[in-house]
């Protein structure tokens, strides 16, 4: 897909973007329950435009394509985005995406992007790591965690459970949390969030460990 005078068309070599695009925006647009009348008020578009849109039938501006991101929570480089792991389903375990360790913590993205009707992240805490200093909040989606292996702290809101492994806790995210490593070993958690919290900015912080240790 090429740029033109502000405007993104489709190329005769560029179909694969184009479906990508367009697979997108209809993900996009189903997994926040809108209709294409919905979406198109809150753009300022037409339905029969964005209807055309979605099946790769037409271009559009760059500045309607922001629109439609911001509705969606989203950045336009979301929409052109790659796919990951190209069409292959499976994300093998040394190709995770992950954050930089803080805080004694390596976060891995599990999910597929663009996030849709939720976000999975595997997280490893060496011996005392944590998932910050302060407890946090984001969103107000419904978060699960599970222990893979070792012993944790959840600090929830006012109170603190002590989980081993194969334990699980589920909690609004709204409510203040953190994770602490109090085991005398590294541990793994699982988190899942649905409807997705993160933001598009948060995901590209995560790199691809490719090359890294499987």
């Amino acid at each position: 897909m090429r740029h033109q005078a502000g405007k993104f068309v489709a190329g005769t070599d560029e179909g694969e973007t184009v479906r990508i695009m367009a697979e997108r925006l209809r993900r996009l647009r189903k997994a926040n329950g809108l209709s294409l009348r919905q979406l198109a008020d809150a753009t300022g578009t037409s339905a029969s435009f964005l209807s055309q849109l979605e099946r790769g039938l037409c271009g559009a501006s760059t500045s309607t394509l922001i629109r439609i991101a911001n509705s969606f929570g989203t950045s336009i480089s979301e929409l052109f985005a790659g796919a990951e792991g190209g069409k292959d389903p499976v994300l093998r375990r040394h190709m995770r995406p992950s954050l930089p360790v803080s805080n004694g913590q390596r976060k891995m993205l599990l999910s597929r992007r663009p996030l849709t009707h939720f976000e999975t992240y595997i997280a490893e805490f060496d011996i005392g790591g944590s998932s910050g200093d302060d407890a946090y909040t984001h969103g107000d989606s419904q978060e699960m965690i599970l222990v893979l292996r070792g012993q944790v702290r959840l600090e929830l809101g006012g109170d603190s459970h002590e989980l081993n492994e194969g334990d699980s806790v589920e909690y609004a995210t709204s409510v203040l949390h953190r994770v602490v490593n109090i085991g005398d070993r590294p541990a793994e958690v699982l988190f899942m969030i649905s409807p997705p919290t993160s933001t598009s900015k948060y995901v590209d912080g995560f790199r691809s460990n490719v090359g890294g240790a499987g």
